[in-house]
């Protein structure tokens, strides 16, 4: 009975902490560019362990479309990543990030980054078209920058 009881009262926390993770996720993603929420707050901080408030954190971040966003999107992502390495949610995520990052600045270092993560995802899964769409995106944007355009 004692047994039965600790894990009833830890469900019910944790049941608890995702209500209120919930309901703090639908607050960010509605405040895309709040540039007051900084790492380790919001639902992720309620909820560390799990990757869907990590990827909440890093959309928010990345959706400000600053250098500080893109790299507060990045740090999210790896949070995630630590909790699940090679998750291809979030290594798709990431890629996003990157080929955004690469669109708006277009320096050969973000276009290197974001072309890097797209063969990757490409390869692991060969059959996404999105992952096409956005590595034809990245190598344009890597002929366009050889060329001077």
């Amino acid at each position: 009975p004692m047994v039965a009881a600790v894990l009833t009262v830890a469900a019910v926390t944790a049941g608890a902490l995702d209500v209120v993770a919930d309901r703090d996720a639908r607050h960010v993603l509605g405040a895309l560019a709040d540039e007051r929420l900084p790492r380790g707050t919001g639902p992720a901080a309620l909820r560390p362990d799990q990757i869907r408030y990590h990827l909440v954190a890093a959309r928010a971040a990345g959706g400000r479309q600053t250098p500080s966003g893109f790299a507060a999107a990045l740090a999210r992502l790896d949070d995630a990543h630590g909790l699940s390495p090679r998750d291809p949610v979030v290594e798709n995520e990431r890629s996003l990030v990157l080929l955004q990052r690469a669109e708006l600045f277009g320096d050969d270092a973000s276009i290197d980054a974001a072309r890097t993560a797209l063969r990757r995802l490409a390869r692991d899964d060969p059959h996404n078209a999105e992952v096409k769409r956005r590595l034809k995106a990245a190598d344009a944007l890597q002929k366009s920058a050889a060329n001077g355009t």
